[in-house]
């Protein structure tokens, strides 16, 4: 039987995972110089990506050397800590946005009793139905992304474009806090592909993160067209995108939003709680 390739699934994922919660709080608009941080947080996160692929391959090959399984035991400490703070960030922020923008009226606990057993069954899946699943919700949250962007075209501000581009230390300070809240849980990908049996491979793994990316920096420019040089705004996206409506009733393209801000939730929590599922049961 031919054994099927997950390539373009793993791409998916990757890409998908980084998008995660900073796709819902845009921090890069949050500060007055996003475009210096965007790109130091893109640098930081990839080099931190391809040494995730090498210590993936180092925890998975067998040795009996005492030093080897405590650095093992040590890598995995940190390996689910990063996976814990993974789900419990993308948790908050989706809830937060939820009962702040999206449902303000309702009571927090139908919400996180929906968003924890969506997450626990996703978590509790196999490794290809998630795989699987991630390829579709990525091609679908790209679709919203695109229809998004070109259907808001008549509201943009072009002239919004220009942005300081020097790079100073506080920008360097700033990205790295940047990529240590929203994209360091990155580092578990590798070692969930593995323990699913699937072969992962560092072109594939940093192209679908620097795709995650460029879906960030399409929010992050369609947000400063859109909403100008003011960064007062709590959740930017969902904003630049509602100032625009569209058809004779007004219909409003903030669903799509919800969807993707949902669906990223989601994935996040659900690969980061089946990641400590995994290291407990084959670690």
């Amino acid at each position: 039987m031919k054994k099927t390739d997950y390539k373009s699934h793993i791409f998916a994922l990757s890409m998908i995972f980084t998008m995660g919660n900073a796709v819902i709080i845009q921090p890069f608009y949050t500060v007055n110089t996003p475009f210096p941080v965007f790109i130091l947080s893109v640098v930081f996160t990839l080099l931190f990506a391809f040494l995730s692929v090498l210590i993936a391959d180092f925890l998975l090959k067998k040795s009996n050397s005492a030093f080897k399984k405590a650095l093992n035991c040590i890598i995995y400490s940190v390996v689910i800590l990063l996976s814990l703070w993974g789900a419990a960030s993308a948790a908050y922020d989706c809830l937060k946005f939820i009962t702040k923008i999206q449902l303000p009226e309702i009571n927090i606990i139908l919400p996180l009793l929906l968003l924890v057993g969506m997450s626990l069954r996703f978590a509790f899946c196999k490794g290809e139905a998630i795989l699987k699943f991630c390829l579709f919700m990525t091609a679908l949250s790209l679709g919203a992304l695109l229809l998004l962007f070109i259907s808001c075209s008549k509201t943009y501000q072009f002239d919004s474009l220009l942005f300081d581009m020097d790079f100073k230390t506080q920008h360097i300070k700033t990205a790295f806090k940047c990529f240590l809240k929203y994209f360091s849980p990155i580092f578990i990908i590798p070692l969930f592909i593995k323990f699913e049996n699937q072969k992962i491979t560092s072109k594939n793994f940093l192209s679908g993160i620097l795709s995650g990316f460029i879906a960030l920096f399409l929010t992050l420019v369609q947000t400063v067209f859109t909403l100008g040089k003011n960064f007062g705004f709590e959740y930017p996206y969902i904003y630049a995108v509602s100032a625009f409506s569209s058809g004779s009733l007004f219909t409003r393209l903030d669903g799509f939003v919800y969807l993707i801000f949902f669906a990223v939730s989601v994935i996040k929590i659900g690969v980061c709680i089946k990641t400590v599922r995994l290291i407990i049961k084959n670690a």
